[in-house]
């Protein structure tokens, strides 16, 4: 089971064009636009917030997620104009011990690589403040968009697993 490093990530991180840091609660208005929109969390599984409201209480699961284990989504924003475009992070599998990437991005800024940008700076991250030897990405075979992103964040595809109660093609990444 995961216990908080004794390290946690150096925030905020910050790549060519993107700043990662902790999510706060103010970040629900702009990423209930991500959450509301159907095309950009058709392959998620679980409950979406519908509401404002539903979306404060998710945020605000993931800022008491970082404080208690250091893991969560965090908030992706656009260095050039202090937008939140998204969110990404590391968190854990259904396993409890394996470390997933996830992103998310707000579709009007799908299409410039900041999906790849952005798991490549946590991924980062988790290697250099946490000590991880793997992260992996998992997607349903039918989302192109995640398969290119990992991709190009320099994942490997290492396999098919079942995670969720269905089959997820695997990605991984490891400490260079």
């Amino acid at each position: 089971m995961w216990t908080m490093a004794r390290r946690k990530i150096r925030f905020p991180l910050v790549s060519d064009r993107l700043t990662i840091r902790p999510l706060v609660i103010e970040d629900s208005v702009a990423l209930h636009n991500l959450f509301s929109d159907p095309a950009a969390m058709q392959h998620l599984e679980s409950e979406l917030p519908s509401t404002l409201d539903e979306s404060r209480r998710w945020v605000q699961d993931k800022i008491d997620l970082h404080d208690e284990s250091g893991l969560s989504l965090w908030a992706v924003v656009l260095s050039e104009t202090g937008e939140v475009i998204g969110d990404a992070g590391l968190q854990l599998m259904e396993d409890g011990e394996t470390v997933e990437i996830g992103v998310r991005i707000i579709r009007r800024f799908w299409g410039n690589g900041f999906g790849s940008e952005a798991a490549r700076a946590c991924v980062h991250a988790g290697f250099r403040d946490l000590g991880l030897s793997r992260v992996v990405g998992v997607t349903g075979p039918d989302n192109e968009q995640a398969i290119k992103a990992m991709r190009q964040s320099g994942m490997k595809e290492v396999g098919l697993e079942t995670h969720y109660g269905r089959e997820w093609i695997v990605f991984e990444a490891k400490p260079t």
